[in-house]
């Protein structure tokens, strides 16, 4: 049995599912769970599993986070893999920017996948291009990609931590444009 105290992987499912209808009619239902794992049903007998495919490493903030999108026989999935460590970690570089007492770590996380619907095979994966803008690196910055992704006729969308909205090709996963959306806003909050 397991006791309360016993720390369990957090690998709940974050999205919905997606009921598909394939181009030759076959139905399928897929879901992105926060373990990495995609995992394709068939809702035609008894949910048996057609196919499972691990893209994310998964984890508390890890895997498949807000949800996937479906197009022309293929599931789009973007992965979060987001990694924080406590402010306290003296390991840590001190300059890196926090919330709420933690850090993200930069070097990891992050990618766009695309998996053949009927099958679950990647047809192309796109990773994460980094935290650095100019050259620079940025400070604290996330490569997680844990929004819910949108497809349009051929360009998938997925935002990041980073602040970032991407725009890529769905039949290669090219990154078509990038805009940063992190800036910061002078406002007014008086009525």
């Amino acid at each position: 049995p397991v006791s309360p105290s016993t720390k369990a992987p957090d690998h709940d499912f974050a999205s919905s599912a997606i009921i598909a209808k394939l181009s030759n009619e076959k139905k399928l239902i897929i879901a992105g769970q926060k373990s990495g794992v995609v995992t394709a049903l068939d809702p035609d007998n008894n949910g048996s599993i057609i196919w499972q495919n691990k893209i994310g490493k998964g984890g508390n903030l890890g895997g498949i986070q807000f949800g996937m999108a479906f197009y022309n026989d293929t599931i789009y999935a973007a992965v979060a893999d987001t990694v924080i460590h406590n402010k306290s970690d003296s390991k840590l570089d001190k300059h890196q920017d926090g919330v709420d007492g933690y850090y993200l770590l930069s070097p990891v996380g992050g990618g766009m996948y695309a998996l053949d619907a009927e099958t679950g095979k990647v047809k192309w994966s796109t990773p994460h291009p980094g935290c650095n803008l100019g050259g620079t690196s940025i400070s604290g910055c996330s490569r997680s990609q844990s929004a819910a992704v949108t497809v349009i006729d051929d360009v998938v969308f997925s935002g990041g931590l980073d602040g970032h909205l991407r725009a890529y090709d769905s039949l290669n996963g090219k990154i078509i444009w990038d805009i940063n959306l992190n800036l910061k806003i002078k406002g007014n909050n008086s009525s």
